[in-house]
């Protein structure tokens, strides 16, 4: 039997937690460490950008700008 994406999420709880491409790191951490997950999805006009994740991150297009926004207020 294959596992689906909706079967993880259910053994996690039933939701996905997310955060627009205009967030800093620091907000996604914030929202992670309150939300008690470890990986958050990146979201820009409700379509998936990627994800970022306590040990690694993967972002594409439009979500690039959680990056470049994230240097210039370091």
């Amino acid at each position: 039997m294959k596992r689906t994406a909706k079967d993880i999420l259910k053994e996690k709880g039933g939701h996905m937690v997310t955060i627009s491409s205009d967030a800093t790191v620091y907000q996604a951490l914030t929202v992670m460490t309150q939300n008690k997950v470890g990986s958050i999805v990146i979201v820009d006009e409700e379509k998936n950008r990627g994800y970022l994740d306590r040990t690694r991150s993967h972002v594409s297009g439009a979500g690039r700008r959680l990056r470049r926004k994230e240097r210039a207020t370091a």
